[in-house]
């Protein structure tokens, strides 16, 4: 800065102080002429930045002694940044400009295509391999056999947490942290490589020390500065180092990940005791519908302290079901009767084959249940259930669905009407269109009652 009395200061022309005058009433005019030429706000925001800069580049100048007086050199032209401004003012408010091209920018990329080809592949096939094992998953979920479900571990909340949770984890491991992983690895190698073919004795000294790199950082980075002959075999090392140490940071993830996928894994692995998916196993052409329990005795496989059934025997002609239960022949009911927890509702599992008994038999036409395809004995019987499941459909879907929804018009209307259900369906103001919500809130009770048996009639 410029030392003296304020006068001799401001008489001197070349002094620091008298240009600093000058560069104010520069910067004055500058701001009148762009009140005249109504520049935009954005160009007279970039104009003052510039003069302060400016301001601030001649103030920090080494100083010079001129006369009793220290002072600055000032080689930069006042009007160097009104002329920036001025040129850039003017190419904005140029009519002609060069267009865009986005084609001949994705050109320039034209070298990288198969690696953007082969990123896309990959990424596809992981989206792919993730709904593959949903897929896998939920196919197994729906043909295990009753018992399964009745493990607090295989609850409906946990079935579906491991189904969403659990496959996202997986899609972590393929993605996320297999690539990292690859790519440390691949460092690692190349850093070998690279070091061996420059001195291969120093680089087996080097690669002694890297399970102390991470500690000695510091001392290792003052190392290279002092032998840079040598850096050319460390630095590599080096790189290789911190690709171990990101490494170790996967670890806590890939437990989470090794464990996510084992519950997948088991899950798909295992064979249901009873599968409908099971193609072996005789079917009838004719079904009478002669049921029969044999000396049945059965326990819960997680109550096994608790017996059910001790020896239980009893008939069900051809032509008549079980309270809730109807086969395809004419619909006239029995009924079981007994307190609540006394087994009936475990006679119509029984039947269905969600649980095979522990010992007895039970007969369909003289033949054993267990003889019979999965499938097929559960496509010969309808089951109207105490907590029903209706679709957020209409009630022409959610009876039609009994027949995997092939069931023509005329079927579902003679269906409600032997459930009695067609004259408040009728009432409705949309009819068999009316859309009954989420399990069937729409409806009353009696009437998702009805439906649900004109649902199972359909099938007949």
């Amino acid at each position: 800065m410029e030392q003296g009395h304020i006068q001799n200061s401001f008489q001197d022309l070349d002094g620091a102080y008298s240009h600093l005058i000058h560069l104010q009433e520069v910067n004055k005019e500058l701001k009148k002429q762009t009140e005249h030429l109504d520049r935009s706000n954005t160009m007279a925001s970039f104009q003052q930045p510039s003069m302060r800069m400016s301001m601030r580049q001649l103030i920090n100048q080494e100083p010079s002694g001129v006369g009793d007086s220290s002072c600055h050199s000032f080689p930069i032209p006042f009007a160097s940044s009104a002329a920036v401004t001025d040129s850039d003012a003017a190419l904005a408010s140029s009519p002609e400009q060069t267009p865009i091209s986005i084609c001949r920018l994705i050109a320039l990329n034209k070298l990288e295509i198969p690696i953007l080809l082969l990123g896309t592949i990959a990424a596809v096939s992981q989206g792919k391999l993730i709904q593959r094992i949903r897929s896998m998953c939920f196919e197994k979920v729906v043909h295990m056999e009753g018992c399964w479900f009745d493990e607090p571990e295989h609850s409906n909340g946990f079935i579906n947490a491991r189904l969403s949770a659990d496959a996202a984890t997986v899609h972590s491991l393929v993605g996320d942290a297999l690539a990292e992983m690859i790519s440390n690895a691949a460092s690692k190698v190349v850093a070998l490589v690279i070091s061996f073919h420059m001195s291969w004795q120093l680089a087996l000294i080097l690669l002694a020390l890297v399970p102390l790199l991470g500690i000695n950082v510091y001392v290792q980075v003052k190392f290279m500065k002092g032998f840079s002959a040598d850096a050319k075999v460390f630095f590599p090392l080096a790189v290789a180092a911190i690709g171990v140490s990101q490494s170790n940071s996967l670890g806590s993830d890939s437990t989470k990940t090794r464990r996510a996928t084992s519950s997948m894994f088991a899950i798909i692995d295992r064979k249901s005791k009873i599968d409908p998916s099971d193609k072996s196993g005789m079917t009838l052409e004719n079904v009478q519908g002669e049921i029969e329990f044999q000396h049945v005795s059965f326990k819960y496989p997680l109550r096994p302290d608790v017996q059910i059934f001790q020896d239980l025997s009893f008939p069900i002609p051809a032509g008549k079901g079980i309270i809730k239960m109807s086969l395809r022949t004419q619909f006239v009911p029995i009924a079981l009767v007994r307190e609540s927890g006394s087994g009936k509702s475990t006679v119509v599992s029984l039947l269905q084959r969600l649980y095979d008994p522990d010992s007895g038999l039970i007969t369909l036409d003289g033949v054993e249940i267990r003889k019979f395809q999965v499938k097929w004995l559960t496509q010969q019987m309808g089951l109207v259930r105490q907590e029903l499941v209706l679709f957020n459909d209409t009630i022409r879907a959610n009876i039609a669905y009994g027949k995997q929804g092939n069931a023509s018009g005329a079927e579902i209307l003679d269906a409600s009407k032997l459930a009695n259900a067609h004259k408040f369906i009728s009432g409705l103001h949309q009819g068999y269109d009316t859309v009954v919500g989420d399990r069937g809130v729409q409806l009353s009770g009696g009437q998702k009652q009805r439906v649900a048996i004109a649902r199972v009639i359909v099938r007949s």
